[in-house]
């Protein structure tokens, strides 16, 4: 039975470890020596010639052609981050009595960059006549919503207190209510402060706010106005490749080939013409025998201003790793006109980390039909690994990539090591069948042997 077991063993012993020439392209690694792990992004050249969009199919070898340890970095959630408080300007505002400040006329002067430099109301009638009703806090300039606005005054007496009213309006003619009881406070008895100078509310993007106290309480004298902008999520660092297009099939379609599975999440249509305005649809596949799936909607545009050129937000897709995109263009108003678009994909690029172990240099190896996923978990890799408090790590720096296999390892190869196992397995099974066949003739056999035995002694 020795020679059943070497059948079945065959193809284990003949299995070979993973080499350089396996996959088709590398990019070699630039590291100081010095640390056990090191991370470095993976370019683009890595997603134009990876077969998998998973990246299964890439590898780390050392200068030995050894396979190291690595991960691929999982992505990092992004943080909000708290909005600056920025200073405004503060225009007294006067009238007769309270009730003259929802009919009162302002007169605005404003400089180039649109900020308010004046403000005239009630007619232009001297100061001393009238009374300050209100403030009018400028925050036209502002390019992010603001949601709290934090106020100083002068105040002679050691205790302070009144409720605001707060409106805003973008054209100084129609106001809406913000907050109308908003508390100012600020208190000094026996060496301490009470205080509260900050007024919250939902963020907004109102050119002007308007600041009035009840008419039996004293006049607010403002000395200082700050704005704090609103909570952003910052966006992540992209990396982006311009493609050309190429004619589709119908009038309005454009065809573009990114080259490689990138995985993209934004998209910026560049069209040819300036003062263009077409909605457009984005439709991807994965390859060329695939049928074309929609993916986003959208106005795209191109326009000259005083100046100044204005073009379309990105687009978010997701993450999408589809290599064919077609970008459909309505054709009311004559579509885009003249000359081809450009299509811009960003991405946020993967990190990859390895360990330095054996002899440098290292390289990343990519392009393969036949191979399997091998990145470790980033925690088994990076002992302390956690996604909100990463561990600070070595960088590595990538050279221009380089031939290894080339592109004949890239095509699927026929898995050897399953079809001799199978194939063993078979001749296994064939080997077993006739041996119980052979013990089942001889068994006959010999119950026969034993009958006419039996007959000829009876």
């Amino acid at each position: 039975m020795r020679w059943l077991a070497a059948i079945l063993l065959a193809p284990t012993l003949g299995c070979a470890a993973e080499a350089p020439e396996d996959f088709a392209f590398a990019v070699p690694l630039e590291i100081d020596g010095r640390e056990a792990l090191y991370e470095v992004e993976l370019p683009a050249s890595v997603y134009q010639g990876v077969m998998r969009r998973d990246l299964g199919d890439l590898r780390v070898f050392n200068a030995d052609g050894e396979q190291v340890p690595f991960a691929l970095e999982p992505r990092v959630p992004q943080q909000k981050e708290k909005g600056p408080s920025i200073a405004v300007k503060v225009f007294p505002l006067y009238g007769e009595r309270p009730a003259d400040l929802e009919g009162l006329q302002l007169r605005v002067e404003k400089a180039r960059s649109g900020t308010v430099v004046s403000v005239q109301s009630d007619g232009g009638k001297p100061a001393t006549k009238r009374k300050l009703l209100a403030y009018l806090v400028d925050a036209s300039t502002l390019e992010r919503p603001y949601e709290a606005l934090e106020l100083d005054w002068r105040q002679d007496a050691a205790s302070f207190a009144t409720n605001l009213r707060v409106e805003a309006s973008d054209d100084l003619r129609t106001w809406a209510s913000v907050a109308s009881q908003a508390p100012l406070v600020r208190i000094e008895y026996g060496g301490e402060r009470l205080e509260q100078r900050s007024i919250e509310f939902q963020p907004r993007n109102a050119k002007y706010l308007r600041l009035s106290w009840p008419a039996a309480d004293q006049p607010l004298e403002i000395t200082r106005a700050l704005v704090r902008t609103s909570e952003t999520l910052p966006e992540p660092a992209r990396a982006w490749r311009e493609v050309q297009a190429s004619a589709g099939e119908q009038t309005g379609d454009y065809v573009f080939d990114l080259g490689g599975q990138f995985p993209v999440e934004r998209l910026r249509v560049d069209l040819p013409q300036d003062n263009t305005i077409a909605r457009v649809e984005l439709q991807s596949r994965q390859n060329t025998s695939q049928q074309w799936r929609s993916v986003a909607s959208a106005v795209a545009y191109r326009l000259r201003q005083q100046g100044q050129q204005v073009v379309s937000p990105d687009i978010a897709v997701g993450v999408n790793g589809d290599r064919y995109w077609l970008l459909r263009v309505d054709q009311k108003g004559g579509g885009l006109g003249s000359g081809m678009p450009k299509l811009n994909v960003g991405w946020v690029p993967v990190k990859l980390v390895f360990a330095a172990r054996g002899k440098a240099p290292f390289q990343i190896a990519y392009g393969s039909g036949g191979v399997q996923r091998a990145a470790y978990p980033i925690e088994t890799l990076v002992p302390g690994w956690r996604t909100q408090s990463q561990v600070a790590l070595a960088q590595a720096h990538t050279l221009p990539e380089r031939l290894l296999g080339g592109p004949e390892v890239i095509r699927p190869k026929r898995n050897y090591k399953v079809w001799a196992l199978w194939t063993a397995l078979d001749a296994g099974v064939i080997l077993l069948a006739w041996m119980a066949w052979r013990l089942s003739k001889q068994m006959r056999s010999a119950d026969q042997a034993a009958q006419k035995k039996e007959s000829a002694t009876g």
